[in-house]
Parts: structure tokens; sequence; C-alpha cells
């Protein structure tokens, strides 16, 4: 990558509220675009204080060249000889979820561009690959109006030099270990992070945001691992995606809406969008694959 392909440098940085702003420095990388014209190619340069980052990027990512689903954002190339691990995808110029909807001032699409998402998301389990770091900003949207699932699998050499700005979205076992076993990653925490997703997609703001500072939410969160389950609903959010929600972000990992179901009731759920609560049926439906 030479300076003359750079036309500007970007960051998506996750403050207090969601921000899609330019910035040369955020919390883990750099995002470079090359080149004016569309196709542009978009390079991540990850800032990272681990040692053998290039090849623990070579071990993790050894395998993507082979994924292929209509809703994953795959890396076009991975570079190895530079001094930071790097990665190239196509530019997205729609950006992510909360981009477009903020662009066109509609939540409609909200939930089948989740449910494109959480396809990608299944895509990605069984290929026995955890997403690891999913929020809104990691669901993009192409040029066909279709959601792509990113920035998957890079936890392993990702260290944020200044706290986690994922740590919102973690599930209470990667937080608060009750068993005295720390969970880094996992299938279930992947589902309670797509839980948090929701909300963030549809109030434009992190989870928790009642809560100031990290330090105060692990205090809470100690005092109660059902702490996401204490949201207040907002007002914009359909019945239905309230309900998913809820499921998904069960503190008992057991107890989560399995994948498959999601996206079953995501699917469903996009004939509930106008209205303010969702229909009996729906209810039962969550609350019985609840009691499996």
């Amino acid at each position: 990558m030479t300076s003359t392909q750079i036309a500007h440098t970007v960051d998506l940085h996750l403050g207090d509220r969601y921000i899609g702003k330019y910035s040369t420095e955020g919390h883990f990388s750099n995002l470079y675009i090359a080149g004016t014209q569309p196709p542009q190619l978009l390079y991540r340069v990850v800032r990272t204080k681990i040692q053998n980052a290039c090849e623990m990027s070579l071990s993790t990512t050894r395998e993507w060249n082979h994924l292929k689903h209509a809703h994953l954002a795959t890396f076009s190339q991975i570079i190895y000889d530079y001094p930071s691990p790097t990665f190239v995808q196509l530019l997205y110029r729609n950006g992510n979820i909360v981009d477009f909807c903020v662009k066109r001032h509609s939540l409609a699409s909200l939930p089948i561009m989740l449910g494109q998402a959480a396809q990608g998301l299944e895509y990605l389990h069984s290929k026995g690959i955890t997403h690891g770091r999913l929020h809104a900003s990691n669901i993009l949207v192409d040029d066909g109006y279709q959601a792509r699932l990113a920035d998957f699998g890079l936890y392993p050499i990702i260290e944020p030099l200044n706290g986690d700005p994922f740590i919102w979205w973690k599930a209470p076992e990667q937080l608060v270990p009750t068993d005295g076993t720390e969970v880094l990653q996992s299938f279930s925490a992947d589902i309670y992070s797509f839980g948090l997703t929701i909300i963030e997609a549809y109030t434009f703001k992190r989870p928790f945001t009642h809560i100031r500072s990290a330090f105060q939410f692990l205090i809470q969160l100690k005092g109660d691992l059902g702490l996401a389950t204490t949201i207040h609903k907002p007002a914009r959010i359909p019945g239905s995606l309230w309900m998913i929600f809820r499921a998904c972000c069960d503190p008992r990992p057991e107890r989560r809406l399995p994948l498959g179901n999601l996206i079953a009731l995501l699917h469903r759920a996009k004939s509930h969008v106008g209205t303010g609560g969702a229909n009996p049926s729906f209810q039962r439906t969550i609350r019985n694959i609840s009691k499996r």
C-alpha cells in the first residue's frame, strides 16, 4: 500500500453514542481507503502490542479464503509482510446498518438486515468460527442493500490501547465468570452480543447508555447477571424485536435463543414492524423455545 493509493484515512469510533465519523485514530485499527473511484478498497491496519500479531493473524485467518456467503464481508487480501496485520476488503459505501438507517431516516429495513446478518453468523458458526466482536458497526450494507457481517475472528490479535470498547456487548460469562472458568469466546456469547446489537441498531446508541463508565458497568453486572433484561424498551423498537432481544440476552448461556430460531423469528418479525407489540402467536413461539 503506497501513499499515492490512499485517498483518506477513516475509522469508526464507538463512544457513548454511535459515531460514524472520520478519524485518524481508533481503538484498534486505522482504515485507509485506496483509490477515488469505485470499486474502492479498504485497508485495515491493526494496531496491537502483541509481538507475534502477524504470526497469530496468519494462524487465525488461513481458512478465511474458503469462506463464501452472501452475508459475509470477506477479505479479498491479507497482507502478512507489513509490520502490522493488514486486511483488505471492498469499501461498502452505505456504511453499516446504523449509517444506512440514519441516512434514509427509516428503520423499516432493520428486521430484514438483522436477519441477513444472523444468516452470516450461522454460516460462521457452521465453520467453527466465533465472531467475537459483534455489534452494529460490524454489519455493513453493500450496494445491493444486503447486510454483510464483517470483522469476524479478529479478537485474538486485537488488544485495544485504551480499554475494550466492546465490553458493553459482551456476555456476562465473559466478564463475570461464575464457575472459576473465564469464557473468552463462544457461540452463545455471539448470540448475546447479537441481542444487544438489536438494541443498538434501533437506538443508534451503545447498550447501557445510562451507565457512564465501564467500571460501574462491571460492578452492576456482578450484582445482576441479568442486567441486559433490565433495559427499558425503547419506544421505536417493535414488540417482536424486543422479545427477540430478551430471548438472546438470557444470563444463562444454555437458555439463549438458538441461532436457527433467531433467523426464523427475525423473518416472521418483518410482518410486525408497524405494530407496537408482537402478536400472541409470536409471543407463544418465543416462550415455547425458551422452555426447551
